[in-house]
């Protein structure tokens, strides 16, 4: 079930970025979702408004040390193997992140955690 809803999350988010981030897009050069990096696939791989690199990863649950060791090593891959890959910033997407996730993120620069939010309710069709 968590990783349908990652990836429906990752479908939703690769088609909406506006919804991250004003100004969030993919770059022509290269593939926004899933990215081969040689530290893993990176969930969703764009440019803000001032041409950073923008490196997304995705949580349907909570964000802790795995999701802090993931993007940080994407963001190390990035910073040495794409161009201008200095500039760059990574967002954790998340349900919610650990204590000890929301303090390390505070230690990284250009780093920051976001929650999301689903709400879907059912309602009766009046029948003829």
């Amino acid at each position: 079930m968590t990783l349908c809803l990652e990836r429906d999350l990752q479908k939703f988010l690769s088609r909406n970025l506006q919804a991250i981030e004003r100004g969030l897009r993919a770059h022509p050069d290269y593939q926004l979702e899933e990215y081969p990096a040689d530290t893993g696939r990176i969930d969703l791989l764009c440019q803000d408004a001032q041409n950073n690199w923008v490196i997304i990863e995705l949580k349907a649950g909570w964000a802790g040390d795995d999701a802090m060791g993931q993007i940080l090593g994407y963001m190390g891959w990035v910073r040495h193997t794409l161009p201008n890959g200095s500039n760059l910033r990574g967002i954790i997407i998340c349900k919610d992140a650990t204590g000890r996730a929301r303090t390390a993120a505070k230690l990284v620069p250009g780093l920051s955690i976001k929650r999301f939010r689903l709400a879907f309710s059912i309602e009766d069709i009046d029948q003829p």
